[in-house]
């Protein structure tokens, strides 16, 4: 004798393992990339280092992060930085400086720079 409630809630566990071992599957192959656009200006600190945190596991992972941001936090945290301006708006587009953290404060055109030394 089957128990309904039982046999229901059985079936939901088997077909949510299912479901999740198929989704890990196509989340695996097909998050290579992950993209930020979430500025993590306005942040607590703490929510800051979690971020990164999470960047290190998806990077650990195999995966490229791609951020865009303007926390100083993450940025000094970053393999590479492309620093756009000199403005924003209609006074940017302009790639100003690219390349790591440290490079980026050698650059005497990047004001992302001053403010990571």
């Amino acid at each position: 004798m089957i128990e309904s409630g039982r046999f229901n809630s059985d079936i939901n566990v088997i077909n949510k393992n299912i479901v999740y071992d198929q989704c890990s599957a196509v989340f695996q192959d097909f998050c290579r990339y992950s993209l930020s656009v979430q500025d993590a200006i306005g942040l607590h600190p703490l929510d800051v280092e979690t971020l990164l945190e999470v960047f290190k596991k998806l990077i650990g992972n195999g995966a490229t992060v791609i951020a865009i941001e303007h926390d100083l936090d993450v940025i000094r945290n970053a393999d590479y930085v492309i620093d756009m301006g000199p403005g924003g708006g209609v006074h940017g587009g302009k790639i100003i400086a690219a390349g790591t953290p440290m490079e980026i404060c050698e650059c005497e055109n990047s004001k992302t720079g001053r403010y990571l030394k």
